[in-house]
Order: structure tokens, then sequence, then C-alpha cells
């Protein structure tokens, strides 16, 4: 893009910029004589400066102490805005009786095998930029472009998925991996109130996202007929499903 200026613009510009240099001048002669004034005054204000400084420090560190940094509160306030997500909801099926049941008495053994279970989908879910929203016992909750910015993110959660569910046998957890996808557009952010409060995903993708979990236990059957363990499957909407056509393989099944 060029710019084509008159010349009576240029010649305007010239001639003011030449009055500034001339004014330039005048403040340069009057600032060398004030400066040895200057010198004589800042010596007699030297002591009150030091005592200003720490005072100013005793006060700074006292609202440290206070708790009111302005970085902590913008962290902690209550936001929202509207993005376009994609949830994962994760349930294993069969680990229960795989860590022993209810009745086992070897709470050791079920410690050691949930933090495996936890670590292995924690793994799966942060090597695609996905956060753990919320897990409970052997349930998963993971997020993609919520928490943090997850270019393809309905592709990301795609990989994770099939991680689960290919990963959770050869890991000797003996459960299958059931999973729901969902995209949309959702609120996220900070929500509650200023007892209880958390980053919140807010819309139908996540309700979608947990009714297809729950609906793996109807199609698993169907879907899963030729895999060599038939409890294993991934649910996804159609819009998921739109995004990630290119990469992966699917068939309808409602």
């Amino acid at each position: 893009i060029r710019s084509f200026v008159p010349q009576s613009v240029l010649m305007a510009k010239k001639r003011a910029a030449e009055e500034d240099d001339d004014e330039d001048l005048d403040e340069t002669t009057m600032t060398q004589s004030v400066r040895s004034a200057s010198r004589r005054s800042a010596s007699r204000r030297g002591s009150t400066a030091v005592r200003s400084t720490s005072f100013e420090d005793q006060r700074t560190a006292g609202t440290r102490r206070s708790g009111n940094n302005p970085a902590v509160v913008a962290v902690t306030a209550v936001s929202i805005k509207a993005k376009v997500v994609t949830i994962l909801v994760a349930n294993t099926c069969g680990f229960l009786h795989a860590v022993g049941g209810p009745n086992t008495q070897n709470q050791d053994g079920i410690l050691v095998k949930v933090s495996a279970l936890v670590d292995f989908a924690h793994a799966a879910v942060s090597r695609h930029s996905g956060v753990i929203a919320s897990y409970h016992g052997d349930h998963f909750v993971a997020t993609f472009n919520a928490v943090k910015t997850c270019g393809g993110h309905s592709v990301a959660a795609a990989r994770t998925a099939i991680e689960l569910r290919d990963g959770s046998h050869s890991q000797g957890f003996r459960g299958a991996f059931r999973v729901g996808i969902a995209t949309g557009k959702c609120h996220v952010g900070n929500l509650g109130s200023n007892e209880v409060k958390a980053f919140s995903t807010v819309g139908p993708a996540y309700q979608q996202a947990s009714v297809l979990e729950r609906l793996t236990r109807v199609y698993a059957d169907d879907a899963d007929i030729n895999r060599a363990n038939e409890s294993s499957i991934v649910l996804a909407t159609r819009r998921t499903c739109a995004d990630i056509a290119t990469m992966f393989r699917f068939r309808f099944l409602d």
C-alpha cells in the first residue's frame, strides 16, 4: 500500500520540526542553569527519601500479607465466556471387581491400582492438550479447549478416547473404558460463590457426553462385535464426527 502526500503538507511538517528543534535548544540552556540548584536540594532530600522509601516498603509488605494481590484476585474472580469446546466422559467397566470388589480387605492394592489408573488417564489426556476437569474413582471428565486453548480439540479428544479404549488392557487394569464425546458451544470460566468456586463448563456438550457414556452400555455389543474386547466402545455426537471425518473411521448407530 502506497500513500502519496501533497508537497505543501510535507513543507508544513518540515517547518514544524525546525521550530521544535529551536525550542529544544532553549530548553537545554535553561536546564543547565537549573541543574546546580537541583543538586544542592537533592542532598537535603536524601535522608527524607530514604525514610519515605522504607515506609513504602513496609506498606507494600503489609498489603501482600493482607492478601490484596491483584494477580490473585484476577485468577480467582468470577468470570465466564462462550467457547466451542469438546467434552470427554470416560468410565471403566469391571474395574471395581478387578481390584477385588467392595468387600476386599486389600486396601493397599486398591490404592495402587486406582493410582495407576489415574496416572494412565491423566497421561493420555495431557498428551493431547486436554485437562481432567474431575474424576471420581474410575470415572473421568476431560475438557479440550476449555481451560486452555487446544487447536483441533475434537480430533484431540477422539485420539485420547482411542488411547483410553485400547490401552487399558495393555496396562493390566482388566477393565474396559467406555467413552462419550461431544462438541459444542459452552460457557466456561470460574463459577460459583465466595464459599464454593470452580472452573466449570456449562452447556449442552457436557450433558451430551455424559449421556453418550451411559449409552455405551446399550450399544456396546452391536458396535464392537468384531473386537477382541466387546466391552470397549467410544460414542460421539454428529458434530464431533463431522470434525474428525478425515482422520477416523466411524459408523452411525442412531
